[in-house]
Parts: C-alpha cells; structure tokens; sequence
C-alpha cells in the first residue's frame, strides 16, 4: 500500500484567476467583448454566444475557491478531472511555502485508486445545476433540505423546544410530528409548490428562448449594445428552462412522497 499525504496539482504560473465583475454584470459582460475587440485583446468577430456560452460553462463547472489564499477563486489546470465524494473532507487549497494548489488527503489510498474531493456540502441539486451530476439517493448526507424547510415549519418558540427539534431532525434524521401536524408533509408541499414559482410562465421563457429574431452572434460587426442584452436574455430563459425541467423532476418525487405519506396515516 501507498499512503499518499499530500499531492501537488497545479502551481502559481499554471492558474487563471479573476475578479466579481461589476454589480451591473450584464452591461458590464456585454462592453468586455466590445472594448477586448478594439484593445486587439481577442479577434474581431470571436467574441459569439457560442464563446460566451462554453467559458461560462468552464467557468461554473470547474473554478475553485481557495481558502489559503483568502478565498481567491482560480482555474487550476487538471484539477477539475478530480471527481466528488460526499463522504471526503478532502478539498483543494493554496499552499503559500509550496507556491501551488495542492490537496492534503484525509484517508491512506492504494496504487492506482482513484483520489476523490469534496466539491462541498452540496445538495444532489447544486451538484446537479452546477456539475451536472447528482449521487445516487443514499450517497449524499447534505440532503438537508426538506429537513431544513421541516424545521421552520415546527416555528419552534422556546430554546428547549429548538434544542429537541435539531436533535430529532438533524441528529437521528427524523422529522417528526409536532401537535398533530407532520412537519415532513408541511415541507414536502411547500417544496413542490416552490419549484413552480417563477416570475414568467413556462411558455414565455420558451417563446423567449427560441430567440427568433435574435442574431446568432456570426455577424461580422459587433452587435449594439441592446441588443446583446437580447442575446443574453434569451441565454437566461434557456437556463430557466433547463431549471424548470430539472425542478420538475424534484417536484415529481416530492409529490410521490406526499401521497405515500397521506396513504399511511
């Protein structure tokens, strides 16, 4: 057996870094590519949709924030083939006498075993929207949130009561019923009935999302500034409209458990 304690993964010359942009994102994302094509940054005609859309995917699937070097975030190279595990408490962070990322193991692993990190206490629907993968059902012990929506439902009043209450849900998981009222099915309503609440119809996104009259990002002059903003309000009911399918499924199983709950009483 090979115990591994440490493994260097990427150094201070091999990483990209940025900033939050400004409070006004998208007017602010728009007049980049503008200003980048006439610093000679990028190439007249390079900054698309189609460019926009893959670094924004680069960016939400594998940038990491690194605690060690005051909550900079970075893209590492080769660090996001490191896959998640919701059991390790392994994380990648700055190591500032190494001057590189590293990752510090929380377990002994074989030649050749796979090495896996916590990508953090995530949902099975953060990982899902961020990472586009989800554990199975019983492989993710931060499936908290009925628990949590259970809690607030209880509106406990008194410290002891708050007390016996996280005991009972977040220690021993059981969400019980308090004064002839079952908390598991008070949060599971609400949660089915929180992931159809949108500020726009299904519909509307839809009609906005086909972008008909929106150009395709291929024209050979930069676009006006309002109209980029259509570009990327048609991104925007795109990525409600992938939401809502996923919020769907999530609606689906919530209401499965509410029937299975209200035939066993």
């Amino acid at each position: 057996m090979v115990t591994l304690t440490r493994c260097r993964v990427g150094g201070a010359d091999g990483k990209l870094t940025g900033e939050d942009p400004e409070p006004e994102f998208s007017e602010w994302l728009l007049s980049q590519g503008i200003k980048s094509e006439q610093d000679g940054v990028i190439r007249k005609g390079e900054y698309t949709c189609e460019a926009l859309y893959w670094a924004f995917g680069v960016l939400l699937s594998r940038l990491i924030t690194l605690p060690g070097k005051s909550g900079e975030q970075a893209l590492v190279p080769f660090a996001d083939f490191l896959n998640h595990e919701a059991a390790v408490s392994t994380h990648l962070d700055w190591d500032a006498s190494l001057g590189a990322v590293v990752i510090e193991l929380d377990r002994p692993y074989n030649t050749g075993e796979q090495i896996y990190v916590s990508y953090g206490p995530k949902s099975s629907g953060e990982l899902l929207l961020s990472y586009g993968f989800c554990p199975a059902p019983e492989g993710n012990q931060h499936e908290e949130l009925v628990a949590y929506m259970a809690f607030a439902a209880a509106q406990p009043k008194e410290q002891e009561e708050v007390g016996e209450l996280c005991t009972f849900i977040f220690e021993q998981g059981i969400i019980p019923v308090l004064d002839d009222t079952d908390l598991e099915l008070v949060a599971l309503r609400e949660l089915a009935a929180e992931c159809t609440r949108y500020p726009t119809s299904m519909e509307q996104d839809r009609a906005q999302a086909s972008g008909a009259n929106t150009p395709d990002g291929t024209a050979a002059k930069p676009l006006s500034l309002n109209k980029q903003k259509e570009v990327l309000a048609v991104q925007c009911a795109s990525i409600r409209l992938r939401e809502r399918q996923i919020l769907q499924r999530c609606s689906f199983f919530a209401s499965s458990r509410i029937k299975e709950l209200s035939r066993n009483k």
